[in-house]
């Protein structure tokens, strides 16, 4: 499961102010890439952008592509490998369609929506002192489901343009490595040694069984994993709220639950059913985490995972 590092546009402002410069800022953006590949030797990053990243000037008529042609081999191999190694980024898309893929409408700062929405990193050449900051405050515009309205809140980014940032981000790199997995089924035989205070109903497991090597999906269903776990590391057995995960939450309507009962009770390891109100969502698509937490044990419970799509589960 590669790190998925995802370019940001307004970096490419201003430009250096000549040749020498441009290509400084250049090499120190591919040494970033380069200490990232080091802290992350199984799961290496992957370079996205919507368009080419090659046109790109770092100075008036210099481009990347120009820097490519004088860099020394070492730097340039290694920028071709991570920027070769995905598709682009999809464009054009109207706001439904960028609600369902990556969960907000919109997303207010320096970055794209995709590094907000997937958990992965926002990167920028270093190009003015609003880049030299580890974390992006942004606002995103999310669909509140109990009003059906959208709403803007706060959040932050994962960012680097640096060596630094990658070394401030080191922890989290490690955990996040500790936590790739094949696919559905290596992610549910390895679920007590990642999520240790989180127990799965019995369905959990043909659900993820769909998810298969390469699924884009897959990736974030591991964050919100790992989130739970380390909310319900923390759990004070107190009430589920909309703020209880880094990712909001959200209860569904007693008239959902009412109508879709059987799509919102799973069974627990001993037999018993539990229906689930609770849900975070993953993308891209309509992707649906049903949990609750266990008051008598103290642990998170997932119950089932789901895609919504035309107002139905499946």
């Amino acid at each position: 499961m590669n790190l998925l590092v995802f370019w940001n546009e307004l970096a490419e402002k201003p430009m250096a102010d000549d040749r020498v410069s441009a290509a400084q800022r250049m090499n120190a953006f591919v040494d970033t890439l380069g200490q990232l590949r080091r802290a992350l030797p199984t799961s290496p990053p992957s370079l996205r952008s919507h368009a080419p990243v090659h046109g790109v000037e770092l100075a008036d008529g210099y481009t990347i592509a120009s820097w490519q042609v004088e860099a020394d081999r070492d730097r340039r191999g290694l920028f071709l490998l991570v920027a070769a190694s995905s598709p682009l980024l999809r464009s054009g898309e109207d706001g439904a369609e960028v609600l369902d893929r990556y969960g907000c409408a919109d997303c207010w700062h320096e970055h794209v929506p995709a590094a907000w929405a997937t958990g992965d990193l926002a990167v920028s050449l270093d190009s003015h002192e609003r880049w030299r900051s580890p974390k992006l405050a942004v606002d995103v515009e999310v669909l509140d489901e109990q009003s059906d309205a959208l709403v803007r809140r706060p959040d932050v980014v994962r960012h680097v343009s640096s060596i630094a940032h990658v070394e401030e981000h080191r922890t989290w790199l490690k955990q996040r490595q500790l936590r790739a997995v094949r696919d559905g089924r290596d992610l549910w035989d390895r679920r007590a040694e990642l999520f240790p205070h989180v127990d799965f109903c019995r369905e959990v497991q043909r659900q993820l069984s769909a998810f298969d090597p390469g699924s884009a999906q897959l990736g974030n269903i591991v964050r919100r994993f790992a989130e739970l776990d380390d909310a319900f590391r923390h759990w004070d057995r107190g009430p589920i709220h909309p703020d209880f995960l880094p990712s909001k939450c959200t209860p569904e309507t007693p008239q959902t639950l009412a109508q879709e009962a059987a799509e919102h009770t799973a069974t627990r390891a001993d037999g018993r059913s539990l229906l689930f109100k609770w849900h975070v969502r993953f993308t891209p698509g309509g992707g649906r985490i049903f949990f609750d937490g266990d008051v008598d044990t103290g642990r998170g419970l997932v119950g089932c995972i789901a895609i919504k799509k035309d107002g139905k589960l499946t």
